[in-house]
């Protein structure tokens, strides 16, 4: 389990925002859209059955406080294949939109693309961040304690906004306590 940053969170229910309004646009009106696009009306009407039950579990997820990691992995692999996969439909020959139909698919792989960018940056960061436990000591003034617990190579990242020692130190935080600690000059 991954405790989520907000960037993350963010990021994931940016998808299912996303996916569920494409939802409900592909599958009530993939009547009209696929004349309009010239694609085939099963195609988009499926893609936006698929689509509901994507946005269901990507809405699940980000509401969650801890955020299962394998499943985070499966979503941020699915929206690259869907990205990859919706660049080689329009090259397959499979199908033959009409331009409005060619960038449809180009914009929604861009921007699923994007939001697959933007997970995995969330998941790192997600990764290196102290978990509550940790945020708890450092946010109590107890950063020794957090980051020694953590450990060096597990992420309590110097620097960051949890890791900063409050007060006496002030918006420097931990580098200027070991520049101090080191008896380097301000």
């Amino acid at each position: 389990m991954i405790h989520p940053s907000l960037f993350l969170r963010r990021a994931i229910l940016a998808d299912a925002t996303f996916s569920g309004a494409s939802a409900v646009l592909l599958t009530l009106g993939a009547g009209a859209l696929a004349p309009l696009l010239n694609l085939p009306e099963a195609l988009l009407r499926e893609t936006g059955l698929f689509l509901i039950a994507y946005a269901t579990l990507v809405g699940w997820l980000g509401a969650r406080q801890a955020m299962p990691k394998p499943l985070m992995v499966i979503v941020i692999a699915g929206n690259a294949a869907w990205t990859l996969a919706s660049i080689a439909l329009l090259f397959s020959g499979e199908i033959s939109p009409n331009l409005l139909g060619e960038a449809f698919v180009a914009a929604q792989a861009i921007a699923v693309g994007a939001l697959a960018e933007l997970q995995y940056t969330g998941l790192r960061e997600a990764a290196a961040w102290p978990g509550p436990k940790d945020r708890y000591e450092l946010e109590r003034g107890n950063p020794v304690s957090g980051l020694l617990r953590r450990g060096a190579n597990h992420g309590a990242r110097i620097g960051a906004p949890s890791a900063r020692i409050p007060d006496r130190f002030g918006q420097h935080g931990v580098k200027l306590a070991l520049g101090e600690f080191l008896g380097l000059p301000r």
